[in-house]
């Protein structure tokens, strides 16, 4: 997902990572669970767009 020169494909991951590192910073264990669970999502949206793909091309090819 973020080697991909598409526009705007990496700003979930930047963000989660962004509060990450924020949490990480300050000591806040609420947001560094808030960056975990972005990042997450994050991993779960490419999955399904990946799943979406595939499934597209097979519906597409027969």
């Amino acid at each position: 997902n973020l080697c991909l020169p598409i526009p705007l494909s990496a700003w979930l991951p930047a963000i989660s990572f962004a509060v990450l590192g924020i949490g990480l910073i300050e000591h806040d264990g609420a947001i560094v669970a808030l960056g975990a669970t972005l990042a997450t999502v994050s991993i779960l949206i490419s999955i399904a767009i990946i799943v979406a793909f595939y499934f597209g091309i097979g519906y597409f090819a027969a």
